[in-house]
């Protein structure tokens, strides 16, 4: 009865020792992901903060696209885009005029 009694507490031991060590382990990758979620919040709350500098320019913009300074960039950015569209359309002519004179070049024919 003693051995039975030996060979019982012996396997409680083993089994409470593994049990300690998944323990552990457990404790500590549940250590390692609370540091990771920390940097994530961190980094989240950076990226929020940057967002809503953001936002507060856009609001800046928006409020003072309604005066005077705000009409006159609208007025600007329609010229600059109006001038950009007209380079545009003359590269693109340019290009196609080149394109046709090319074709009309004879082939090379060799003597």
């Amino acid at each position: 009865m003693e051995n039975f009694l030996a060979v019982c507490l012996g396997i409680l031991v083993i089994a409470v020792t593994i049990l300690s060590v998944f323990l552990i382990q457990t404790i500590i990758q549940l250590k390692n992901t609370a540091r990771s979620v920390e940097r994530l919040v961190d980094s989240v709350s950076q990226e929020v903060l940057r967002i809503h500098n953001v936002t507060n320019v856009v609001s800046n913009i928006t409020g003072a696209v309604g005066t005077g300074v705000g009409k006159s960039i609208a007025l600007l950015t329609s010229l600059l885009i109006k001038t950009l569209r007209g380079t545009h359309q003359r590269a693109e002519r340019s290009s196609s005029e080149t394109e046709s004179s090319n074709d009309q070049r004879p082939a090379y024919q060799p003597k």
